[in-house]
């Protein structure tokens, strides 16, 4: 059979004993974690899809029958005409550390920032518009400080863009500045243009 080892909207087109194959993803992947594959055949053909299941995925389901494999899912069937198979992988917020035992955010494939408020300055204007050389200058320094406590890593929840806009689905936790904790919001670090990612980990005693 097939397997979709990558996930983004593509189409494929292929062969399976004999018969023409093509197989579609419609999904927004990676601001979201639902991913539909639409395979298309001109006669019906006997094959297995198999998708890869990633590694922060604590649960699949789809809306079909389907067997798990060692890091994938299998869904064997007759094919015929056109069929859609929505795979969906559940997942929640983790807080996980880099080789310098700094902390970072993640859901599922996003990496989420602490957006910082910058002022943009044009260094340079080309006559080939729209290019340009800009940069940007932090508004929020005191932002580039903030720690994460040992005591608040469970703080973190999700909440998904009212807009569907995936720049706009955030992860809200508690931040330690070393005197007061804050309650500040995260977005996808996509939708950024300064943003701090990592935070050293406090573990000394609060007042």
């Amino acid at each position: 059979g097939f397997t979709a080892s990558l996930f983004g909207e593509s189409r494929f087109t292929g062969e399976f004993g004999g018969v023409p194959v093509t197989i579609r993803q419609l999904t927004s992947y990676p601001a979201e974690t639902e991913v539909t594959f639409e395979v298309t055949v001109p006669k019906p053909v006997r094959f297995t899809l198999r998708v890869r299941r990633p590694k922060w995925a604590e649960s699949v389901s789809a809306g079909c029958d389907f067997s798990e494999k060692p890091g994938c899912i299998a869904v064997e069937r007759e094919w015929s005409g056109t069929q859609r198979v929505t795979v969906r992988f559940s997942c929640s917020v983790k807080i996980r550390t880099d080789f310098c035992r700094d902390a970072f955010v993640t859901r599922g494939p996003l990496v989420y920032a602490l957006p910082i408020e910058a002022r943009e300055h044009q260094l340079l204007a080309y006559e080939t518009r729209p290019f340009r050389e800009v940069a940007y200058e932090s508004l929020q320094r005191e932002r580039e400080a903030l720690r994460i406590h040992e005591d608040d890593r469970g703080s973190f929840v999700y909440e998904p863009a009212v807009s569907g806009s995936w720049r706009e689905q955030t992860v809200t936790g508690k931040f330690w500045d070393g005197a007061q904790t804050q309650t500040l919001s995260m977005v996808p670090m996509g939708g950024t243009i300064l943003r701090k990612v990592t935070f050293p980990l406090a573990a000394d005693k609060r007042a």
